[in-house]
């Protein structure tokens, strides 16, 4: 099993609608997310503003939870779902029009033309494919016999399969290749 570790500083920065988007990872890595040309993006958004609309998505999978405040989102004119921090990622249609009320920071999957999933681990877990540990606070993964210390907002690429060990609550962002 191949092992990165992905340093907040070296995340990508751009401006959407509602605020600034940091870009964690994009598969394959010379992706271009304006372009759409992407299998997988992990990115974390600050909402800037009290009500804003998604950038629509056709054709790509998404999933969302809040790192920081709380927000609400509809989807294509339904019902308003209030989400707070680290409550279980929501799964929608990026082809959906979804409106957010509400300022917070989160952390979004979006995979176009790929099976995969994000949820919040502890504990032991099982990798494979390719998936990406977001670190919500310092802790350290324990993988292949080696402790590796994550800082708070980093994170760790796998590529492959095996077994990591998590010390703390942390956000996986799993892609099956």
């Amino acid at each position: 099993m191949r092992i990165r570790y992905l340093q907040k500083e070296g995340y990508g920065l751009s401006r959407w609608s509602g605020g600034v988007t940091s870009e964690i990872y994009i598969y394959p890595e010379n992706g271009n997310y304006s372009q759409r040309d992407f299998k997988m993006r992990v990115s974390s958004a600050e909402v800037e503003l009290e009500e804003s609309v998604f950038t629509p998505l056709e054709g790509i999978d998404r999933w969302i939870t809040p790192l920081e405040g709380s927000f609400e989102l509809s989807h294509d004119g339904g019902p308003f779902l209030k989400m707070g921090p680290l409550d279980p990622p929501h799964f929608f249609s990026g082809g959906s029009r979804t409106l957010c009320r509400g300022k917070a920071r989160d952390i979004n999957l979006m995979l176009k033309g790929a099976g995969g999933e994000m949820r919040i681990v502890s504990s032991k877990v099982k990798v494979s494919g390719i998936c990406l540990v977001y670190a919500l606070s310092d802790m350290t993964a324990v993988t292949e016999g080696a402790d590796i210390l994550v800082r708070a907002g980093d994170s760790l690429l796998f590529e492959g399969s095996g077994e990591i060990e998590l010390t703390e609550k942390s956000i996986l962002c799993h892609m099956e290749i």
